[in-house]
């Protein structure tokens, strides 16, 4: 990856980027589905 040089304009904001088909959902907890989902492979730490 190249570094950013002076003149170079700053990234976007996250919230600036749109993507195409993308849907939010409000007010969702961690345990919104039932009963509790197990997933096939575990994460690595760190």
């Amino acid at each position: 990856m190249a570094s950013p040089r002076i003149n170079d304009p700053p990234p976007p904001s996250p919230e600036d980027i749109e993507v195409a088909g993308l849907q939010t959902f409000d007010d969702l907890s961690a345990n919104h589905v039932a009963p509790a989902v197990a997933y096939a492979t575990t994460h690595p730490a760190g």
